[in-house]
C-alpha cells in the first residue's frame, strides 16, 4: 500500500460532512475505515484526525476502549507503547515491519471507536425510532439499523437478527407502509433483503 497524505481541507470536509460521533458513531467509524484503507495515515496523521473529528471526552473513551480491546479490563502499561503509543513511535512505513505496526495501530483505533460507540442497552430508544410521515422506507431502515448498533450490543445485519429487525421495521413504519409490508412474505428496501420469517400475513 502507498501512503497518500490528506490535506487540512480534507479534514474540514470530513468534519462538515459527518454527524458528531456522539450522535451517529457509525458514520465516523465508516469514514475512518475508508481513510485507513485508502490513505494509510501515519501515527501523526491519526492524531490530527482524532483531534479534529472527536471531542476530548470522546478521545479518552476511544483510547480506554482500545486499551480494553488490546489487554483487557485490567490494563497495565506493559505492551501499550507497542500497540497504542501516546508519543510518536519510530515506525518506518517504508519497511514491512513499520507498515505492519501501523496497520495494527489502525486496527486498535477502530476497536476503540467501536467500543466507544456502544451505549448502555436501551431498547426503548430502538422502539421509539418511528418512521417519519415523509421519510422514505430506505431512510427509515438506515435509522433503525443505526439505533440497534448504538443502543444495543446486537448486530442488526447478522442473519440471526433479521426476524427481529423485520418485526421492528414493520411495526414502527407508518400505517400505510405497515399494511403493505404485512401482506408480503419477504421484502427488500434500499438493496437490503430482510427475510420474511418475521412477517406473518394479517387477516
Amino acid at each position: 500500500m502507498i501512503y497518500v497524505p490528506f490535506s487540512t481541507s480534507d479534514l474540514y470536509n470530513w468534519k462538515q460532512q459527518n454527524p458528531p460521533f456522539s450522535e451517529q458513531p457509525q458514520a465516523l467509524i465508516s469514514l475512518l475505515e475508508s481513510v485507513f484503507r485508502t490513505h494509510q495515515p501515519t501515527w501523526d496523521d491519526c492524531q490530527q484526525i482524532l483531534q479534529t473529528l472527536f471531542t476530548s471526552e470522546e478521545r479518552e473513551r476511544i483510547r480506554a476502549e482500545a486499551i480494553k480491546a488490546v489487554v483487557g479490563d485490567d490494563a497495565g502499561p506493559e505492551g501499550l507503547d507497542d500497540e497504542l503509543p501516546q508519543r510518536p513511535p519510530e515506525w518506518d512505513p517504508n519497511t514491512g515491519e513499520g507498515m505492519q505496526r501501523l496497520r495494527t495501530y489502525h486496527r486498535n483505533l477502530l476497536r476503540g471507536l467501536r467500543g466507544a460507540a456502544k451505549k448502555p442497552t436501551n431498547l426503548a430508544k430502538v422502539a421509539a425510532t418511528m418512521q417519519g410521515k415523509d421519510e422514505s422506507p430506505t431512510a427509515f431502515l438506515e435509522r433503525l439499523l443505526e439505533a440497534y448498533r448504538t443502543y444495543t450490543p446486537l448486530d442488526p445485519d447478522a442473519d440471526g437478527n433479521r426476524r427481529m429487525v423485520n418485526m421492528a421495521f414493520v411495526s414502527q413504519s407508518t400505517p400505510d407502509i405497515r399494511k403493505k409490508l404485512q401482506k408480503l412474505e419477504g421484502f427488500e428496501v434500499g438493496g437490503r433483503r430482510l427475510g420474511g420469517s418475521g412477517l406473518g400475513k394479517t387477516n
